[in-house]
């Protein structure tokens, strides 16, 4: 059994908790709140611009982030111009190459000695689209081994999609709003019967946080609205597994 239950000390207050009580009553229903619990990608890029690619290696902020500073070594050991792609900066002695148009317009003194890395967390569809104008230009360009791919913002982004598809109203942190549908989370008092009463399916795009410095408030909403009636919470996360041997198992089915 769901109830809200005021107590008041004085008659004035009786007042203001029976309106509160009507207010929130109206709010009583069954619900489901869906959670996107993909991982935050590297903010965009944060972190990575202007930086040296050492400064990654075994970095737990990306898994591709290690194997791609590696690759850049290399690159640039051998004396190629390397393009980062799907960076707003660029590593350290590598060329950013932001996106589609920025592909277009690049020059470079030798087109024979070009190769590429995706910048790690850029998202892989966007790196795909810049690559192809870029092979399309340069017939020689090389580039980093597709397993070496992070598919972290991709993931993140499709867990989004999913969630906004299926909820009725989506709370997500300041900067994060993912469509028509969303807010802005602005802490539990933000939470307002207003806002939750004709609300069905919640969606909450992990972490919720109030700030760039706040901490994450996803388990406090889904204990607020599972006040408001019998709640089914539902965590939803696309991931994308990279198999690597493929070489490897037909050599030995050979």
């Amino acid at each position: 059994m769901t109830g809200i239950a005021v107590v008041a000390p004085t008659a004035p207050a009786s007042l203001a908790a029976a309106e509160a009580v009507r207010v929130w009553s109206a709010t009583l229903r069954t619900r489901r709140v869906i959670v996107c619990a993909a991982e935050p990608d590297c903010g965009n890029g944060a972190g990575f611009p202007a930086q040296r690619p050492e400064r990654f290696r075994g970095s737990a902020q990306c898994a591709g982030a290690a194997a791609t500073a590696a690759t850049v070594r290399q690159y640039l050991e051998r004396g190629d111009t390397v393009l980062a792609l799907g960076a707003e900066g660029g590593w350290e002695g590598c060329v950013p190459v932001v996106d589609v148009s920025g592909a277009r317009a690049l020059q470079v003194g030798d087109p024979e000695r070009l190769s590429f890395v995706q910048r790690p967390c850029a998202p892989v569809e966007e790196v795909a689209g810049i690559l192809a104008v870029l092979r399309a230009r340069f017939p020689m360009l090389r580039g980093q081994h597709p397993d070496q791919w992070c598919y972290r913002s991709s993931d993140r982004g499709r867990g989004i999609r999913a969630v906004v598809e299926s909820s009725d109203l989506v709370l997500a942190s300041e900067g994060d709003l993912p469509g028509p549908r969303s807010v802005t989370f602005g802490g539990l008092e933000s939470l307002t019967p207003e806002l939750l009463a004709p609300v069905a399916t919640l969606g909450v795009i992990a972490p919720l946080r109030v700030g760039a410095a706040g901490g994450d408030a996803t388990d406090a909403v889904i204990d607020v609205v599972g006040g408001l009636g019998p709640l089914s919470v539902v965590h939803h996360r696309s991931v994308t597994s990279v198999r690597s041997d493929v070489h490897a198992r037909a050599s030995r089915g050979s």
